[in-house]
């Protein structure tokens, strides 16, 4: 039997949900004809009754601890390919619960024998990090959600993944992103000065002002760039980077489209300590939708609002044959600790070598 593909069976749930119009009883039914009776899909959608719950022993404990690791197994797909996915120490904390921040540690000092110590004092400050969903939705006809082409199912999981990874790296790295109350966090460049390249110095010498204006741990620190300036600054001086990332200077460098050029068309390059940013997110509570009777707007930018409602044009997916499936998850991170990112600015496109 072939393994089933890693975020499969999160997707297959909403396949089953809209190919039957989210009838309970019918879309158990649907994923057992389907992908069998022991399926996952079928098992999570089976109809619960009234004395389901989901404290310790009873059966329901076991759906929900199924179901999260479902949701966790999708979630992964996400952060595999995405920039928070890829940075390792990033200080993890809890959603929506008060954290205590340093915001001035403690001084050492050394103390001879039989003296006093000094004392010294830390500064703290309750932060908390609110649940921010990341939405992304894609469009498909009923007759790719029932197509025994595993090829079908794959396209739409990969949309889906792609369309959430680029959307959380953008709002993460965009040092245009200054974010949105309760609606999405500033970028971990947002409001830096950059330090500009110097156009008949060497990147060398950039990268050397680069680390000289960074306040966090080299040790720990990692750099984002776009690929293309990977693959620009790959040569004799760094032989170990290239499109898909690798290594600079011994630091290791991430590869990322949502890395934005500056205004003057140049390249930028990001120099981030993990350590020094918060991050939280529900690992277990990622949601997928599925609905035909519906109207969407086919657009990437959509204007809909339910509090201050637009006119505008949109489709009927009943009257197109056509089905709506929608997966969110929900991260929110900040800065902690002041001088965790630096930003170089101003790196020219070149055809040359690093040099």
């Amino acid at each position: 039997m072939t393994a089933m593909m890693k975020g499969s069976a999160f997707l297959r749930m909403a396949i089953a949900k809209a190919v039957t119009r989210g009838n309970g009883i019918e879309t158990a039914e649907y994923a057992a004809s389907r992908w069998g009776e022991g399926s996952q899909p079928a098992r999570l959608l089976k109809a619960t009754v009234a004395s389901g719950a989901t404290v310790s022993d009873a059966w329901g404990e076991e759906l929900v601890s199924e179901y999260a690791a479902v949701a966790a197994d999708f979630l992964g797909l996400v952060r595999q390919q995405s920039i928070i996915g890829r940075l390792t120490g990033l200080r993890r904390v809890p959603l929506r619960v008060p954290v205590l921040a340093i915001t001035s540690g403690a001084t050492p000092a050394w103390v001879p024998e039989g003296a006093a110590m000094p004392l010294t004092s830390m500064q703290f400050q309750r932060r908390t990090l609110e649940a921010l969903r990341i939405a992304a939705m894609t469009v498909a006809t009923e007759e790719l959600l029932t197509s025994a082409d595993p090829a079908a199912e794959a396209s739409i999981r990969a949309d889906l993944v792609r369309a959430i990874m680029e959307a959380s790296d953008t709002a993460f790295i965009d040092p245009a992103n200054a974010g949105v109350a309760d609606e999405m966090p500033s970028s971990v460049t947002n409001g830096l000065t950059p330090v500009e390249a110097n156009p008949a110095g060497s990147f060398k010498a950039d990268l050397e002002r680069l680390v000289a204006s960074f306040g966090g741990d080299l040790t720990t620190a990692v750099l984002v760039g776009k690929p293309e300036l990977l693959v620009q600054l790959s040569g004799a001086d760094y032989p170990n980077v290239g499109a898909r990332g690798g290594e600079i200077a011994g630091i290791p460098a991430i590869a990322s489209r949502s890395m934005p050029n500056d205004g003057d068309g140049n390249y930028q390059l990001a120099l981030i300590d993990p350590t020094g940013i918060a991050y939280a997110a529900d690992d277990v509570g990622a949601e997928i939708r599925a609905s035909s009777q519906t109207t969407v707007q086919m657009l990437d930018n959509p204007t809909m609002d339910s509090t201050t409602p637009t006119a505008t044009t949109t489709v009927s997916l009943w009257q197109v044959n056509a089905v709506a499936i929608a997966a969110m998850i929900r991260e929110n991170w900040r800065v902690e600790r002041a001088g965790s990112v630096a930003l170089l600015s101003g790196i020219a496109p070149s055809e040359e070598p690093a040099s």
